[in-house]
């Protein structure tokens, strides 16, 4: 378990709901004991139930790089803000896709799309 100080820099480092939000994607942290999950969601158009094939991969693809990305960008602000080294170790990922809208006449879909990724922390 870190420490208290240094589990509240990384809170703040990974808090994305007051100024540091997206509008197209939103990413996430909570944290359990010695693991943070970091959440991915967007949402994707699709034209047709057909084309969730071809897009979902490029979506999923699309937020393991975000996740990368976040989890680098968190690293280094680590660094910084207590001048050690932070050690994120992923441990598991997953997805989940949702119909939000969904019409027998219209052909376009609309899905949640999320991606979970949990890290041990050390």
């Amino acid at each position: 378990m870190l420490e208290t100080k240094k589990l509240n820099a990384l809170g703040q480092i990974l808090e994305t709901s007051w100024g540091k939000s997206s509008d197209e994607f939103k990413c996430t942290a909570k944290f359990h004991n010695n693991l943070v999950r970091i959440t991915y969601s967007t949402v994707v158009y699709l034209a047709s139930e057909r084309s969730m094939n071809s897009q979902i991969p490029n979506v999923a693809l699309e937020a393991a790089e975000r996740i990368n990305s976040r989890i680098k960008s968190a690293k280094k602000e680590y660094k910084e803000m207590l001048g050690e080294s932070l050690s994120l170790k992923e441990v598991s990922s997953d997805e989940d896709v949702q119909y939000i809208q969904a019409s027998s006449v219209n052909p376009r879909k609309v899905v949640l799309y999320r991606r979970y990724a949990d890290f041990e922390v050390s």
